[in-house]
């Protein structure tokens, strides 16, 4: 992965154990060889198996970045920690659950 990526997707999510793997595996493949990217998913404090997921899915993707907040906090709150933990000019926010 570059240093500096073009750009960075945040993903908020909470209790999305059902579809964030397959979400990140498809922005992942979009992405990859168009331009540098990371996606930073910040998983809201879930009590699922989310977090588990994302962890498994890092083998995979070296892009991809997951935060975790210690209390649910909320979307916006979500959303503003990945802008916050962002490296690229160009972020763009998805939701978790496709």
């Amino acid at each position: 992965m570059a240093s500096q990526p073009d750009i960075s997707v945040v993903i908020p999510v909470h209790n999305e154990e059902k579809c964030i793997s397959a979400l990140v595996l498809e922005t992942c493949r979009i992405l990859r060889g168009q331009l540098a990217f990371e996606i930073i998913v910040v998983d809201d404090a879930s009590d699922d198996d989310t977090c588990d997921l994302l962890q498994q899915c890092m083998e995979a993707i070296p892009e991809l970045r997951p935060l975790r907040h210690g209390k649910q906090a909320g979307q916006s709150r979500a959303i503003m920690t990945g802008v916050q933990a962002a490296r690229a000019e160009i972020i763009v926010t998805m939701d978790g659950d496709g």
